[in-house]
Formats: C-alpha cells, sequence, structure tokens
C-alpha cells in the first residue's frame, strides 16, 4: 500500500487548493447571491476566531513569574486595554486606524510565513513585505473597485468612499513590482543556497494566494486565506507549543479554543445588533474586519514579547519551550 507522509506545509498546501477550487465550483453551480456571507461567518467562526483564542494561556507564560496568582488581572488589564483603545481611536480617526491596521496586517501575515524560513538580514524583512502584501495587493489589483468597496464600511462615514477607493488603487498599483520582488528573492535565496523544496513550496504557497483573488472575489479570497492558511499554520505551531505531548495537540488546541470562541461569536453578534446599520455589507463588514484589527493589535504585540520580535511563532523562535525575556533584545 502506497503511504505517502506530506509535512505540514505540503497539508496546508493541499488544503489551500482544495478550498479554492470547491469554493470555485460552488460559485459555478450555485445562484445563491448570499452564499459567500454564510461561508464568511462560518469559515471564520470555526478557523479564524480560534487561533487567537488561547492567547491567555501564551500571556501566562509571560505574567506568572512576575505576577502570580494576579496575573489573568495583569493579562486582561494589557489585552482588554489594547482592544479597547483600538476602538476608541477608530471611532476618533477611522482613516488613520484603516491605514495603520493594514500596514500592522502586512507585518503579521509578513512574519508568520517568513519564521520558519532561514532567511538573514535583508532577505529575511524583504520576504516579510512580499509575503504580508502579497494578500492585500492581489484583491485590489484583480477587483478594485470591489475592493473599494469593502473598505468603504471600515470608515465609517459613507462620504469617505472616495478614501478607501484611493486606498485600493494604491494596493492595486503595487502588485506588478510585488510580483518582480517575490520572482527576485526566490532567485537570490537559491542562489545563496536555499533549499530547493522549500523555495519552491514557498512559490507554490505564493501563487495559490494569488489565485485565491484569480478565482474568487475579495472577500472570499481573504477569508479562504486567512483561515486556510494564516489562522491554520499558527494554530498548528501554537498547539505543538501548548500540548507537546498530546498525540493530536491540534485537536486539543480547538477543544480548548471552542468556550472564548464561542463567546466572541456571542460579543460580535451583539455589536452588528446594535448597529444603526446592520446590512450585512455595511455593519457586518464592520463587525467582522473593525472587530478583527481590535484583536490583532494585542495578539501581536503580545506574541512580540514572549516569543520574538522577528519569529513570533514560538516553535521556531523558542526551541526550549520556555519564556525568556531575551527574545525581546535580539
Amino acid at each position: 500500500m502506497l503511504n505517502i507522509q506530506l509535512s505540514e506545509g505540503q497539508q496546508r498546501l493541499f488544503l489551500l487548493l482544495g478550498g479554492l477550487f470547491l469554493l470555485a465550483g460552488m460559485k459555478e453551480w450555485f445562484a445563491w447571491q448570499e452564499w459567500h456571507w454564510g461561508f464568511l461567518f462560518l469559515l471564520i467562526s470555526l478557523l479564524g476566531l480560534p487561533h487567537g483564542a488561547l492567547d491567555h494561556q501564551v500571556g501566562r507564560s509571560w505574567l506568572e513569574p512576575m505576577h502570580g496568582r494576579i496575573w489573568p488581572f495583569s493579562f486582561g488589564l494589557f489585552y482588554l486595554g489594547l482592544l479597547g483603545l483600538v476602538l476608541v481611536c477608530w471611532i476618533q480617526w477611522p482613516e488613520l486606524l484603516l491605514s495603520l491596521f493594514l500596514l500592522l496586517s502586512v507585518l503579521h501575515f509578513g512574519q508568520e510565513d517568513t519564521a520558519p524560513l532561514d532567511l538573514g538580514g535583508r532577505l529575511y524583512w524583504t520576504h516579510v513585505a512580499f509575503r504580508g502584501l502579497l494578500p492585500l495587493c492581489a484583491p485590489a489589483f484583480f477587483a478594485t473597485e470591489t475592493t473599494g468597496q469593502l473598505l468603504a464600511p471600515l470608515l465609517l462615514q459613507p462620504e469617505l468612499t472616495e478614501h478607501a477607493q484611493g486606498v485600493a488603487i494604491f494596493g492595486a498599483t503595487l502588485f506588478a513590482p510585488l510580483c518582480l520582488l517575490g520572482v527576485l528573492i526566490y532567485a537570490r535565496w537559491w542562489q545563496i543556497g536555499g533549499p530547493l523544496g522549500k523555495i519552491i513550496e514557498q512559490i507554490t504557497e505564493s501563487i495559490l494566494i494569488i489565485l485565491c483573488f484569480v478565482l474568487l472575489s475579495p472577500l472570499e479570497g481573504f477569508v479562504l486565506y486567512f483561515c486556510l492558511h494564516h489562522s491554520l499554520r499558527h494554530s498548528q505551531e501554537m498547539a505543538q507549543w501548548l500540548f507537546p505531548n498530546e498525540a493530536k495537540p491540534l485537536r486539543q488546541f480547538w477543544k480548548q479554543a471552542r468556550p472564548l470562541s464561542l463567546a466572541t461569536m456571542v460579543m460580535a453578534l451583539f455589536a452588528w445588533i446594535w448597529l444603526p446599520n446592520r446590512a450585512l455589507e455595511w455593519g457586518g463588514l464592520q463587525v467582522i474586519f473593525i472587530g478583527l484589527a481590535a484583536l490583532t493589535l494585542p495578539h501581536v504585540v503580545l506574541h512580540w514579547l514572549v516569543f520574538d520580535l522577528r519569529r513570533p511563532l514560538p516553535v521556531f523562535s523558542t526551541p526550549e519551550r520556555e519564556f525568556s525575556w531575551n527574545h525581546i533584545s535580539r
């Protein structure tokens, strides 16, 4: 019997490829115009939210040695404080906060995609910029107007729609130079002796990310990337770190993440009901993406502090699997 062993990276590739063609087929075969909203909420609920739902366990490794039994209070003050700060500032300065959130997303996506790679110095940060910008610039390039329409609700005021279109146009203009940059990065990596198998895997990942936005709408493509690539990778690495003795750590991770994920979904539902405009194309996008932005800042800062400013995934930044302040000074 043929026994093929796939690495976690290869498994994610096949999962992303399968999801991509499954969704493309659904769009072709079914006429329901609102189906993507159901898919959006389902996928984010099942795979997106859980990837940060055990951040309190990460915070515990940082705060419990210093604060003892009151570490939950310190963690809540840190995490909820940053979350609340994002929401307050977003209401006050939506244009500025949208720009800052997009920049933070570039850094966050790029760093986690680059964390497992043995790249040094300039090549590391260049790859971070390339992979972080790719899922943001590709939808803007292939569907500029639609991308602008998705960004408009995040600016809270209908009169700022023109600014949202400007952001989308800017992203679209970066796409072609970004693709050229990717070619140069992988050519350089191969030139300095990088492993050919890993280079091919990274090129394939990049092409699949682009295909998500060629075959699907910007919203559908981003959810597919966010849930089946970004969140899944993060969950796999965190599961290995949190449950090193479990035979199936990812299953245990999702089991423990379920209560906080459900609580977040309930709070999002109440936030949506409270909004004056509950249309999915307006209020739904505000709750999802402004909510994700508010969760992203404490999530990213926590992982920088506890693991490594350059490699914020535990399996790659802390082989000894224990917290060390030395990572912050690297």
